[in-house]
């Protein structure tokens, strides 16, 4: 298939045809596949069974994937910063298949205490824990020579201590990429 593209510029006409390779058809992830996922992640916790239902999801934005039925995992669950909400990020295997998306939870008080206190457990007892969660707010360190600076970024990834993440500046609409040194705090060296 050929698509033909002409372009008028006053008295010229410049027109070009070039080939369309077959567009991939993205279908939509069901509620009840997301539902699915997370159950089997939290489906039991200790002895005390946990039921997530399609009902319990909001999810924020459309999500799709390049196959009808494709493998999702849940990559963590994440709460937000004053608040009882529950988010858990998601990602379809092979990674190709979608990009990673988030779900809010919205579980009865019980059993999201019970998700909570899971994930906080094993949080402290695995080496290597998200120390600076996306969407919250850590200390950017900035060294550059004899110069010294510290402002509150916004962070646009998961960081352990060691990684590099991208934060954002945002009253400076400025993006860099930091090495996380500590819970809540992220260093860029040499102003980079």
């Amino acid at each position: 298939m050929w698509q033909r593209i002409t372009i008028f510029l006053g008295l010229l006409t410049l027109s070009a045809a070039f080939p369309v390779r077959g567009a991939t058809a993205f279908v939509p992830i069901s509620r009840a596949r997301i539902a699915e996922a997370l159950q089997a992640k939290f489906g039991a916790i200790g002895s005390i069974p946990i039921t997530i239902t399609p009902a319990e999801l909001e999810i924020p934005t459309a999500v799709v994937a390049r196959i009808r039925e494709p493998r999702l995992l849940v990559d963590s669950l994440l709460q937000r910063p004053g608040t009882d909400q529950l988010a858990a990020r998601m990602h379809c295997v092979p990674s190709a298949d979608c990009i990673p998306f988030l779900v809010l939870l919205r579980l009865p008080q019980t059993e999201r205490i019970l998700v909570q206190q899971a994930v906080e457990q094993g949080q402290k007892r695995r080496p290597g824990a998200i120390v600076v969660p996306a969407g919250t707010h850590p200390t950017l360190l900035l060294d550059h020579g004899d110069i010294h600076i510290s402002m509150r970024v916004r962070s646009l990834q998961f960081g352990r201590v060691g990684e590099r993440v991208r934060v954002s500046a945002d009253a400076i609409q400025k993006i860099y990429a930091a090495r996380v040194i500590a819970e809540d705090l992220v260093r860029v060296e040499d102003g980079k």
